[in-house]
């Protein structure tokens, strides 16, 4: 784990590394440097049995090979998943503390997605690049960091992601390398399900918390996370899953190349250089990119209208 200006900083989750790159080399500035990291915070002090302990929840997201949602897929040559996210659940009753950590990225080995104007377009996986050798990395990597892994396969197991599913359950196989009783806030017999006022802080959190990463790299807040907060799906959760679908289809092949290019710029994986001419930062958007969002408002809003009267 690499540590950054001297400040105990991961250097994975360092969001204005290339700003601070230039202090480096002067000690006297270091305390002036402030990593900033790019995620979610919530820190709640929850009662149960009478007992308040401090429960916390943190995401970061690594700067390394990060992006919108089409435009940055797989892993690149060192084994950095896409959008990889560490999510970390922290407890603290009474000086003990417990920890649980998740994290998540895009599947780790060589693929792409780019936008073609389609819904959902069609995964694309290298032909010619070592897939084994940068999922090896991925995983010790992983390992090293943050010990025995167990891992969760996401992906649809039919459709267009079939032979995502496919390629990582292969190399899955050929891989070398494979929050309260103990605290006493829980009595022996209890079940967190049963705290009503926990679980509700717990799931809206979590909710709120997957709002804020989906928001970074994809452009609105998470679909579904109506059944998260409540456990059911409402027909306001369908219709704004609705709403953020039309809103991503439109952010995906008309504006993230504009974020994607502002992401790579803020972390120094690209430079400009004016003596090539004008910089996409100089060059107004034509009126058509304000078009198709106008007529999508105008037809989701005639949309809910329509619902609300036929509901009377």
């Amino acid at each position: 784990m690499t540590l950054y200006l001297n400040t105990g900083a991961d250097q994975r989750f360092v969001w204005n590394g290339n700003l601070l790159r230039e202090l480096a080399g002067q000690p006297e500035l270091h305390r002036f440097a402030l990593p900033v990291i790019h995620g979610f915070i919530v820190m709640k002090p929850c009662r149960i049995n009478g007992k308040i302990f401090e429960w916390i929840l943190i995401s970061r997201r690594s700067c390394f090979r990060a992006g919108v949602r089409y435009y940055v897929r797989g892993i690149d040559s060192e084994g950095h998943a896409a959008n990889f996210v560490e999510t970390e659940q922290i407890v603290l009753y009474e000086g003990a503390k417990a920890s649980f950590v998740q994290t998540r990225g895009s599947m780790p080995f060589y693929w792409s997605q780019r936008p073609n104007l389609k819904y959902k377009p069609k995964p694309v996986i290298s032909k010619t690049m070592n897939h084994m050798d940068g999922f090896q990395r991925h995983f010790d990597s992983q390992l090293l960091i943050y010990g025995k892994q167990t891992v969760l396969n996401l992906v649809n197991q039919k459709g267009s992601e079939k032979p995502l599913e496919e390629e990582f359950a292969k190399m899955s196989s050929g891989l070398n390398n494979g929050m309260l009783k103990r605290m006493g806030v829980l009595n022996v017999g209890q079940r967190i399900e049963e705290q009503a006022e926990f679980e509700k802080v717990y799931k809206n959190a979590w909710a709120d918390n997957a709002n804020a990463c989906a928001v970074q790299y994809a452009g609105t807040g998470a679909l579904k996370t109506d059944f998260t907060r409540t456990g059911k799906r409402t027909r306001w959760g369908l219709l704004m899953d609705g709403w953020n679908s039309m809103i991503r289809y439109y952010k995906n092949n008309f504006s993230d190349g504009f974020r994607q290019d502002a992401i790579d710029l803020f972390l120094g994986n690209f430079a400009v250089d004016e003596s090539e001419g004008p910089t996409p930062l100089r060059i107004k958007k034509d009126w058509k990119f304000l078009t198709l969002p106008i007529v999508m408002l105008v037809a989701f809003s005639m949309c809910i209208v329509s619902l609300l009267l036929a509901g009377k």
